[in-house]
């Protein structure tokens, strides 16, 4: 199993940093959305970040980019005109 990217890891925390999520911090039901076990929710999110293979980092990277649109659009929509 290949492991993830350096590049991969660092555009996941900041993803998950616009996303609204900690980047410190596994928050449980946030984080088992996206994935993580309960045993990587009690570590840090660089450990469960480093731990995932590639192919793991680039569908999570797909579903943060998904998530940072949707609030953008969200957030567009609750601006008054």
């Amino acid at each position: 199993m290949c492991v993830a990217t350096k590049r991969q890891i660092g555009y996941a925390v900041m993803l998950l940093h616009q996303a609204g999520y900690s980047t410190e911090r596994m928050d449980g039901a946030a984080f088992a959305e996206l994935g993580a076990t309960m045993r990587q929710r009690s570590g840090t999110v660089d450990n469960w970040l480093n731990g995932l293979s590639v192919a793991k980092a680039s569908r999570l990277i797909q579903r943060l980019k998904w998530e940072c649109r949707l609030n953008r659009t969200v957030q567009r929509l609750k601006e008054p005109e």
